[in-house]
């Protein structure tokens, strides 16, 4: 039971700095979206105010900037919406806060013994393989599994068992099992 403990506190890590890195990502998408959204408009807005509905430079430049600008954020707006970014990005953050809370619980269990230890143990492992499978139906790839273990093997000060090495920094190598991503 120790080293199921020990493996569940180890992958839920893994996991929590794989979803940390997809946040960081659909977080600067969304946010770079919403700025796009605003900026066609407040630009037209400001001009207008500040000069006239008659200037050159407004029709001859500014109309057709914000027009293409306008296209544009359209075009990423569809890709957002196909893509469901604002659903992973969601997702992303209940992960981190749930695979957080494991590693921590797993973290606080590892040392205790006998019926205690039993009567915590089964719930949150319940816990961790609904949480898992949650995870595992978001589409995780070979590259970002790599990633998560690199970043658990880094945090634990473990021997990854294909190359052998304990990772001493996060930059990738060329392991199949810890690197390559």
């Amino acid at each position: 039971m120790q080293k199921q403990i020990l493996e569940c506190e180890f992958y839920s890590f893994g996991t929590t700095k794989l979803f940390e890195k997809r946040m960081k990502i659909y977080g600067a998408r969304l946010k770079r979206l919403t700025f796009l959204g605003l900026l066609s408009p407040v630009l037209l807005g400001g001009f207008v105010a500040a000069f006239s509905t008659e200037s050159d430079i407004l029709k001859a430049i500014l109309i057709p900037l914000c027009s293409c600008l306008t296209i544009f954020q359209a075009v990423v707006s569809l890709m957002s919406l196909s893509y469901k970014w604002d659903e992973k990005y969601s997702y992303a953050i209940v992960a981190v806060k749930d695979n957080t809370r494991l590693t921590n619980e797993f973290n606080k269990i590892k040392y205790l013994t006998g019926n205690k230890l039993k009567q915590i143990y089964k719930p949150l492992r319940e816990d961790y393989d609904r949480q898992n499978v949650s995870d595992m139906a978001q589409g995780i790839t070979d590259k970002e599994n790599r990633f998560a273990m690199r970043q658990s093997l880094f945090h634990f000060k473990s021997e990854c068992k294909t190359c052998k090495k304990t990772p001493s920094t996060l930059k990738a190598t060329n392991c199949d099992t810890c690197g390559n991503y």
